[in-house]
C-alpha cells in the first residue's frame, strides 16, 4: 500500500507505522474498499517470483545505467512542502519528465502532510504546545511549570485518558516537543524561544504564535 522512494520498492502493509518519522518515509496510497479486477488472481501464482525478479533486475540495470547521470534537481524542492517531505521527494520527482505528473505526486503528497498535521493536532502534545503558547503571549518571561499544568488542566480537563501532572507535561515537553524546562530560584520553569514554538505550531497546526 506504500511506495518506498528509497527503494524503489512497493511494500504491502495492513496499517500505518506507528512511528510517524518512518511512515512520513512513505507515499502510501489507501486501498481500502477497492474492488479487485478480475484479472488479478487471488493466491499468486508460481511464475509471480520469477516475474518479480525480472522487474528487481531492470530497476537495479535502471540504477546501473543512470546512476551517474541523474540526480536531485534541487529547483523542485516546493517551500509548501515540510523539509522530510522534500527530501524523500526530490529525488523521485527528479526522475519523472512529465510536469503534469510531478504536479499530481506533489498534490497528493500536499494532502497526505495535511492529514499528518490534523492527525497531531489532536494529540496531547499539540494541547501542551496550544497551552504554552497561550501563556507564553500573556507572561513575560519563561512559564512556570506548574502555571503550564494548572492552565492544561483547566482548558483540558477531562479530554484525556491519565491525569496531567506536572511530571508528565514536562516529559512531554522534553521528549516530544524538545522543549526542556529547568529549575530556577527552586522552581522549574519552561523557556520561551518565540522561533522554536512557530516551527512546532506549524507542525501541529497551530496558528497562534508568541511574538
Amino acid at each position: 500500500r506504500a511506495f518506498h522512494v528509497f527503494g524503489p520498492k512497493f511494500v504491502a502493509m495492513r496499517g500505518a507505522f506507528s512511528d510517524e518519522a518512518l511512515e512520513s518515509r512513505f507515499i502510501t496510497e489507501r486501498l481500502d474498499g477497492m474492488s479487485v479486477e478480475p484479472h488479478v488472481p487471488i493466491n499468486l501464482p508460481a511464475a509471480q517470483r520469477e516475474e518479480a525478479q525480472v522487474l528487481r533486475n531492470k530497476l537495479l540495470q535502471y540504477r546501473f545505467d543512470h546512476r551517474l547521470r541523474v540526480g536531485a534537481n534541487e529547483a523542485l524542492i516546493d517551500p509548501a512542502l515540510s523539509p522530510r517531505t522534500n527530501q524523500i521527494l526530490v529525488p523521485l520527482l527528479s526522475i519523472i519528465p512529465d510536469a503534469t505528473v510531478r504536479e499530481e505526486v506533489k498534490l497528493t503528497m500536499l494532502a497526505a502532510e495535511r492529514v499528518r498535521r490534523e492527525s497531531r493536532s489532536r494529540t496531547v502534545e499539540a494541547d501542551v504546545l496550544d497551552v504554552l503558547i497561550e501563556l507564553g503571549a500573556e507572561i513575560q518571561g519563561n512559564v512556570p511549570l506548574s502555571t503550564l499544568c494548572a492552565r492544561f488542566v483547566a482548558h483540558y480537563r477531562g479530554e484525556h485518558d491519565r491525569p496531567m501532572s506536572g511530571r508528565y507535561l514536562g516529559n512531554i515537553l522534553r521528549s516530544s516537543l524538545g522543549i526542556v524546562p529547568y529549575k530556577s530560584h527552586g522552581t522549574y520553569v519552561v523557556p520561551i524561544d518565540p522561533e522554536r514554538l512557530a516551527r512546532l505550531a506549524e507542525r501541529y497546526g497551530i496558528q497562534e504564535v508568541v511574538q
